[in-house]
């Protein structure tokens, strides 16, 4: 069954009615842990300004804490940040998200990279030379903060999020300087 079908099959109302079996002790107690365990989910998305970021968001946030089975969680933390603004030479920025990596977190050696990415819906970019020019300019400042830079468009992220959030976290391990996550462990 596709996630999209969950709707169309009665799947909230089966969780409904099968919560609603639930002694009211264990379903608190169940909910509790539900949303405790999506906080930052919930707290991120509520931020996001398209479908399309919270699409991405979703999966990104998903793919993380995947990455904790292959990274330490007290050697690496990768903090995704929706709607993270960053000046530059007096210029106020609002990035989509930015993706920081963190090694040794818990020391003064932290090493910290920063990635920026742009979720790029077909109404607002490259539509015209003049925002082509202007997001270009856009990009080449946000790198002076020592930002990488990843743009995907609202169809990739809309087809297949899971694959963007994947190659995302492939690319911060790689300027991190840390081993391919999804390589096969041998």
């Amino acid at each position: 069954m596709a996630n999209s079908d969950l709707l169309n099959e009665g799947f909230l109302r089966d969780t409904a009615d099968f919560l609603g079996g639930l002694d009211k002790h264990v379903a608190d107690y169940l909910l509790s842990y539900v949303v405790t365990e999506h906080i930052e989910l919930f707290e991120s998305l509520q931020v996001c300004e398209s479908p399309i970021e919270q699409l991405l968001c979703i999966a990104l946030l998903d793919a993380i804490d995947n990455l904790y089975h292959r990274y330490d969680r007290e050697k690496i933390w990768f903090i995704l940040r929706p709607q993270f603004e960053i000046e530059v030479d007096s210029k106020a920025f609002r990035l989509d998200f930015s993706l920081l990596v963190v090694e040794n977190p818990l020391t003064e050696s932290a090493k910290k990279t920063p990635i920026a990415i742009e979720c790029d819906g077909h109404a607002f970019h490259e539509k015209t030379k003049g925002q082509a020019k202007r997001d270009k300019a856009r990009d080449r400042l946000i790198q002076l903060t020592g930002h990488h830079i990843l743009h995907y468009t609202g169809s990739e992220i809309w087809e297949d999020p899971d694959k963007c959030a994947h190659e995302i976290l492939k690319f911060a391990a790689k300027v991190s300087g840390l081993p391919d996550p999804y390589r096969k462990r041998g």
